[in-house]
């Protein structure tokens, strides 16, 4: 058996490992709510701003019209969230081995390609299917620097972005400001694709979907009570002093090199806290190919971490 179909195999058993937990952990026991949440999504009747999100709900729903033709289940969308789920985040990590070499490195490799296996939890199943579209966006604005004919399709891959998560489509048209080597019009159609998807999905297409939290949660962010009921942010906690120096100096290589990069991701952390729960850390799954494009670059300079 040769090692990259052992490379595959090993990375299929882990999806399907990853993706079945943590459905069996945080989906399972709230299935009743969930699903019909999940149902009304697919249906253009849920709840903001989950409903904007269209593109990868309109997968899933192909997904369980092909399973209804063979399985007569009531199931059946719990068995299309799972086949969705795995198969991208099978995808992924293929795609972050193929376009970032330090994966591949037995020293440093497994701590990022593990990343995304543990990232996984609640009822939304759109993660890998992000981070999906995250890497190859990466991979896209890496190399239109030099290939300006790749220009165009980092605009049809920044619409479908923008169908997804329009925030995150934003992250990566300021990470491409003076990256990507972009003509001014296609870096303004990069960065005025997601807000004008965003207003249109908002305005006009579900306007009558409201949000079933609130807002803003600054207030309940600066209480720490979330980041502090969550295992995760102390693994984070004891990474990053052990770490310091390492990530000391390759923040700096990169507010120096890749600053538009670093800015992204500063003004996506500071919005996640003001509109979200930077305790649900799938939300910064988008930032691993950035970091490990900021992590190749500075290897490159021959400084090792």
């Amino acid at each position: 058996m040769s090692q990259q179909l052992k490379t595959c195999l090993g990375i299929a058993f882990a999806s399907i490992f990853s993706v079945w937990s943590g459905y069996y952990i945080h989906v399972l026991p709230i299935e009743e709510q969930a699903l019909p949440i999940l149902e009304a999504l697919l249906e253009g009747t849920g709840r903001a701003p989950d409903q904007y999100r269209i593109a990868p709900y309109l997968l899933i729903g192909l997904i369980r019209d092909g399973i209804s033709l063979l399985v007569e289940s009531d199931l059946q969308l719990r068995y299309s969230i799972l086949v969705f789920d795995g198969f991208f985040l099978f995808l992924s990590a293929l795609a972050l081995i193929k376009h970032f070499s330090c994966v591949k490195d037995i020293q440093t490799g497994w701590l990022f390609l593990i990343y995304p296996f543990l990232m996984f939890g609640g009822y939304r199943p759109t993660a890998s299917f992000i981070l999906f579209l995250s890497i190859h966006t990466v991979a896209l604005i890496r190399k239109t620097g030099t290939h300006q004919s790749r220009a165009w399709p980092l605009v049809l891959l920044t619409l479908l972005l923008s169908a997804t998560r329009a925030d995150i489509a934003l992250l990566f048209a300021i990470c491409s400001v003076g990256a990507a080597g972009l003509s001014l019009r296609a870096q303004s159609a990069v960065i005025a694709i997601p807000l004008i998807v965003q207003l249109l999905l908002s305005s006009l297409v579900f306007s009558e979907a409201e949000y079933y939290s609130q807002l803003f949660m600054l207030k309940d962010n600066l209480s720490l009570r979330y980041l502090a009921s969550s295992p995760v942010t102390f693994v984070w906690i004891a990474l990053l002093i052990k770490y310091w120096e390492a990530c000391k100096d390759l923040v700096s290589y990169g507010a120096k090199e890749n600053k538009s990069v670093v800015f992204a991701m500063a003004a996506y952390t500071i919005t996640l806290c003001l509109i979200a729960r930077p305790d649900e850390y799938r939300l910064f799954l988008p930032f691993l190919p950035l970091i490990l494009w900021v992590f190749e670059d500075y290897r490159q300079k021959g400084v090792s971490i």
